[in-house]
């Protein structure tokens, strides 16, 4: 890689290494570092010579949080069936609100992710009446969702991919509103903590939804 890959290498920096012959970052780590002192300056001349050697000692800092966790699928055929689609949906509900928890999130907006036979792409979303990690409740709000579109057994009317995506996402300790459906709410996600501990504990799929059973065998 060139030189101007280095944390630090600007236009000048980059063209007193070109006066040296140095146009990569092997070119920097093979050359001795008293010379890059000498001509660069020590501090300049030790910081490029170590990260040529793949040290760096600046701490990693992330700034890029998830801003929306989801799954999708395409499918071999076009399904033009609506309870097909929901029963995916379901599943696909399942894996995001897993996700989420694993990531110990929780999200207020939930996507519907429709792709057409004629690859026509359309998006339908809603925000939850209070952030979620439930999967329950998102297969519910996704098929509310999917009921609102057309799905036809005709050219450009069949579904081609299907999906589910959650946004606004927020920490699942954050402080919540209490609301009059807060029973109902925790006893989901509670739910969802008992299928992942037992998940954990025997491997995926030791537990799934009645209406997914078999399905691995087909």
């Amino acid at each position: 890689m060139p030189v101007t890959r280095l944390w630090g290498v600007g236009e000048v920096t980059a063209q007193a290494l070109a006066t040296m012959g140095l146009a990569t970052i092997a070119d920097v780590a093979r050359y001795p570092e008293r010379a890059l002192v000498a001509r660069l300056g020590a501090v300049t001349g030790e910081h490029l010579a170590a990260l040529a050697r793949g040290e760096d000692s600046r701490p990693v800092i992330s700034d890029t949080a998830s801003v929306s966790v989801g799954h999708q699928e395409t499918f071999e055929h076009d399904v033009d069936d609506r309870g097909e689609l929901a029963v995916m949906l379901l599943d696909q509900a399942d894996r995001v609100a897993a996700r989420l928890r694993a990531s110990e999130l929780r999200a207020r907006v939930a996507v519907l992710i429709i792709k057409y036979d004629d690859f026509r792409q359309i998006t339908r979303r809603t925000t939850l009446p209070a952030p979620t990690s439930d999967g329950g409740l998102l297969a519910r709000t996704a098929i509310e969702l999917l009921s609102k579109v057309a799905i036809e057994p005709r050219r450009g009317s069949r579904v081609r991919l299907c999906g589910i995506s959650t946004t606004q996402l927020e920490p699942r300790d954050a402080p919540r509103q209490l609301g009059f459906d807060d029973a109902t709410r925790e006893k989901g996600e509670r739910l969802g903590d008992t299928i992942d501990k037992v998940s954990a504990k025997f491997g995926k799929g030791a537990i799934r939804r009645a209406v997914h059973v078999g399905e691995d065998k087909e």
